[in-house]
């Protein structure tokens, strides 16, 4: 008997050690970047593509909210910007080699670098107010933890309960003891915003159900709950940041108060995005739109230098040679 017990102890210490590969979650630090969303509107671009700077200054004035990623593949980096009526809530960027992420406005400043890479993809999907709140807790909220020997159905179902009836802005999520991200859970208004599986991805049916059969097959599993506390526009607005690096003041702030807000968060990536390449996107060999003005530039680059001959000018001992 003792044998059996040891046996499924350890089976059981080898799964949470070991997860099998369907079972294991991403390795990146998942609850900090804003999960895609896969229904709704979404606009997607390179950086060659888009003026990143005009895009800015449109979106805070129309007062979007929505989630931009940012990714390069050959630079192996990756940033994510909630904006919350057109101000930075939480940016995070990350990049392989550097063992840290950064956050807030030092996230943002590497993010404006990696958009000069004309092969940056950028991608923005619309985010209900709600949701850009509830996500942005892990940032700006306070940190509840789970406690060692407390159940993960008690926690979940206390922590659910306070931040529903304050109706405050918060998300739980649920790691592993390797702490990799299962699952994010967030609340807004006393209300489920979203429900994120890494395995799944958006649940958008029968939520509440799905939460209570993940907690029963998951027991193993460690949770976090943020709380955002932000009891007006007005306190919410002194911790954003403008994106489009302009100071603010006081008028800036009654105006984005007071003033209505957009119902297309992406209209302005519409109007930014260029259909065709750009004019220094022609002289750039690897993005030719066509072969024949690859080759043409190609033979235009072959042809010899005149500028060589004129320059013996420079040097009054060859004068003797030039006729």
């Amino acid at each position: 008997m003792f044998g059996v017990g040891t046996r499924r102890e350890i089976r059981r210490l080898r799964h949470l050690l070991h997860p099998p590969r369907h079972e294991r979650s991403t390795r990146r630090v998942d609850h900090s970047m804003m999960p895609m969303m896969e229904t709704g509107a979404k606009r997607s671009a390179q950086a060659r593509h888009l003026n990143h700077h005009a895009l800015f200054y449109a979106l805070e004035a129309n007062k979007s909210t929505c989630c931009i990623s940012i990714s390069n593949e050959r630079q192996k980096s990756r940033a994510s910007i909630i904006l919350f009526r057109g101000r930075i809530l939480s940016c995070v960027h990350g990049r392989r080699g550097l063992p840290y992420h950064t956050y807030g406005a030092d996230a943002f400043h590497s993010t404006l670098v990696d958009l000069g890479n004309p092969l940056t993809q950028v991608t923005a999907h619309a985010l209900s107010e709600g949701l850009a709140l509830a996500a942005s807790s892990v940032f700006l909220g306070e940190k509840k933890e789970q406690k060692p020997r407390q159940e993960l159905g008690n926690f979940v179902q206390s922590t659910q309960e306070h931040i529903s009836k304050i109706k405050q802005p918060g998300c739980i999520v649920f790691k592993d003891v390797q702490m990799q991200t299962h699952c994010i859970l967030y609340l807004c208004n006393g209300e489920i915003a979203g429900l994120y599986s890494f395995q799944v991805g958006w649940i958008e049916k029968k939520v509440e159900q799905y939460l209570s059969r993940f907690v029963a097959k998951e027991p193993h599993l460690l949770a976090q709950a943020f709380v955002l506390r932000v009891c007006s526009l007005e306190s919410l607005y002194d911790l954003t940041i403008g994106l489009s690096g302009l100071p603010s003041s006081r008028a800036d702030k009654l105006s984005w108060i007071t003033s209505p807000v957009s119902q297309d968060s992406l209209a302005p990536m519409e109007t930014h995005m260029l259909a065709e390449p750009a004019l220094k996107d022609t002289f750039r060999l690897n993005h030719m739109p066509r072969p024949r003005h690859r080759r043409d530039l190609c033979q235009g680059i072959s042809f010899p230098n005149s500028a060589t001959r004129h320059g013996r000018f420079v040097n009054s001992g060859r004068r003797a040679n030039l006729v």
